[in-house]
């Protein structure tokens, strides 16, 4: 599946087990018979739903990503402003109990 999409090896899935179904007769007695097929089937339903599941965490990710980036950029704003409203009022020999480490 190196340069096929997901789109397409699923397809190819799809027509290879419609293929077998069709001959089936032809087929049984090297190992292609209704079970193989039933359980090929199966699989490929499997590898679709997996593959749903998968794209619905990225989307999920892709919205808390925006997320918590939106949350840390008001909070690093708070931060700034905590940081010069106690700089201009604390005396620097305490600016540590603050978590500043800022010499000026």
């Amino acid at each position: 599946m190196a340069n096929q999409t997901f789109a397409s090896f699923i397809e190819n899935n799809k027509l290879m087990s419609s293929g077998i179904k069709n001959n089936v007769d032809l087929l049984t007695a090297r190992g292609l018979g209704p079970e193989y097929s039933a359980e090929y089937d199966g699989n490929i339903d499997e590898v679709e739903n997996v593959n749903f599941a998968q794209e619905r965490l990225k989307a999920d990710l892709k919205t808390k990503t925006t997320e918590m980036a939106t949350k840390k950029k008001a909070l690093q704003v708070q931060y700034s402003q905590a940081k010069s409203i106690v700089k201009a009022t604390v005396p620097k020999d305490r600016w540590l109990e603050f978590g500043i480490q800022d010499k000026r």
